[in-house]
């Protein structure tokens, strides 16, 4: 049990393919809470889905590239998702994984959303 986090390219009837997926990557979903709360306004702890933009890809890019993804724990999460340097490594590779097939959906017309699931 846990934290499981899926992207999915949305076309305009409302099908939907996976095009990412992590599990227990708290830092992710801590940022993708922060995007949503600072455009929303609004505190949303339990974030189950969230459109992602082009701006919001540009964004993490920045932040996932410089390491600056925020430090987040507790019962759900786990362990930091930065803290073994082997899957550091692998959950950056992941993340600019999505972040290009994010940017190849949305280049296409799709909408991209990140979806979280406990």
């Amino acid at each position: 049990m846990g934290l499981d986090q899926y992207a999915h390219k949305v076309n305009e009837h409302g099908a939907s393919t996976e095009i990412a997926c992590w599990q227990k990557h708290n830092r992710l979903h801590a940022w993708m809470e922060r995007t949503h709360r600072e455009r929303s306004g609004m505190d949303y702890q339990n974030l189950t889905d969230m459109e992602v933009t082009e701006e919001d890809i540009d964004s993490l890019e920045i932040a996932v590239q410089s390491a600056r993804l925020p430090k987040t724990v507790g019962f759900f999460f786990g362990v930091d998702s930065y803290e073994h340097p082997d899957k550091s490594a692998l959950l950056r590779k992941q993340d600019l994984e999505f972040i290009n097939a994010a940017r190849v959906a949305l280049q296409a017309g799709y909408k991209v959303v990140y979806h979280a699931w406990w």
